[in-house]
């Protein structure tokens, strides 16, 4: 293949596994997808995608393009980061990656502020369970919550997340201690550790807001994030037993930590989430 764009389908196939995900990655459609991928199959002696019951799958043939398309990829991020890491001006595209609920909770409400304040830097922000990565050029900053966050990055460690047990007062109230119930992520490993590990699990939702929201609402009871937790009015901690869960970072990549819009992007991250946390 001699098109980059090419080789951009197929990382993007190999990353999301259907015509749908990938084409979301790309941001064309899935038709679009599927026509690309009909077209390079053709271009080549022996096909390139399959089609099979559990997704998109890169053949045996694929896989040796695939590895190309993973050096252009990291060819391109090095060249990007050496360009961005000559570029001292204080304006400019800052791109940052972090969960969802880091963003709903303790930023959203914030962005408007720093755009007032550093109207020059044009922040695009994308939101994320999975780790951006920052050696491909995914993110300039990205805020992670793990206890190891990646000795290739370099930044800050805010606080560690605390995390308790919550429900709502009306639950707590109607509802007896032995018909208590879990609502949990797909991992519900914890609960034999907890001091209520006696109790079913009677759900399991994967969005950790979500979970919230329906322990709010009466369904049951979660592990839940303080942070979170103490946007809800209706919740209230089962027990005064509160545990760090992971720590909360904000990370770089080494060589665009001296950038001045990047050092004023994780300047602002750290203040505002300090002092939601203090």
């Amino acid at each position: 293949m001699e098109n980059w764009d090419d080789y951009r389908l197929l990382l993007a196939v190999q990353q999301s596994n259907s015509i749908r995900a990938a084409g979301e990655r790309l941001g064309v459609n899935h038709s679009t997808v599927s026509r690309r991928m009909q077209s390079i199959n053709q271009s080549h002696p022996f096909k390139v995608f399959e089609t099979t019951a559990s997704g998109i799958e890169i053949t045996k043939y694929g896989a040796v393009l695939l590895q190309t398309a993973h050096k252009m990829q990291d060819l391109m991020a090095d060249q990007a980061r050496t360009l961005a890491s000559q570029d001292f001006s204080q304006g400019g595209a800052v791109s940052l990656s972090l969960p969802p609920a880091i963003l709903q909770f303790l930023l959203l409400d914030d962005l408007a502020l720093f755009q007032q304040q550093h109207p020059d830097i044009r922040l695009t922000v994308f939101t994320s369970y999975d780790f951006a990565n920052l050696d491909s050029g995914e993110a300039d900053v990205v805020i992670r919550v793990s206890n190891d966050p990646g000795d290739e990055l370099v930044g800050h460690r805010v606080f560690p997340i605390q995390v308790g047990y919550f429900a709502s007062r009306e639950y707590l109230a109607n509802t007896p201690p032995e018909q208590r119930v879990w609502i949990t992520g797909a991992n519900s490993d914890w609960v034999s550790n907890t001091p209520f590990a006696e109790l079913p699990v009677r759900y399991q939702v994967e969005d950790l807001v979500t979970r919230h929201t329906m322990a709010a609402k009466g369904l049951g009871m979660i592990r839940g994030a303080c942070y979170i937790a103490e946007q809800y009015p209706e919740l209230v901690p089962v027990t005064d037993e509160f545990t760090p869960f992971q720590d909360l970072w904000v990370l770089t990549h080494p060589e665009l930590r001296d950038i001045p819009r990047i050092k004023t992007v994780m300047q602002f991250l750290l203040n505002t989430i300090r002092n939601k946390l203090a």
